[in-house]
């Protein structure tokens, strides 16, 4: 009579063909216990990863295009010189943005 509390009990182990717990020396077990916990504690990570990733999109990078102004404009500040990054800075603290 085997030990399992499965259907006519049978155990998950002996139903993919491996031994039981107690047939297992104390080192196969806690390798298994030890292999499944990392298994689990991955897939855990990689599923909180994907929701954050869903919840917070990647922003693309601000560009003079993407606020929105006038292609005339946006020749004249590169035209300027300075940095894309700079330019931003100096539209928001004019408090245009």
């Amino acid at each position: 009579m085997s030990n399992g509390i499965g259907p006519n009990h049978t155990s998950l182990l002996h139903k993919m063909g491996r031994l039981r717990a107690f047939e297992m020396t104390d080192k196969q077990l806690l390798e298994m216990v030890t292999t499944e916990q990392r298994r689990r504690s991955f897939q855990r990570a990689v599923g909180r990863t994907l929701r954050i990733a869903k919840d917070h999109p990647k922003r693309s990078p601000l560009t003079l295009e993407s606020l929105g102004l006038a292609p005339e404009i946006i020749t004249r500040l590169r035209a300027s010189g300075a940095d894309e990054a700079q330019l931003i800075a100096k539209i928001r603290k004019a408090g245009l943005l």
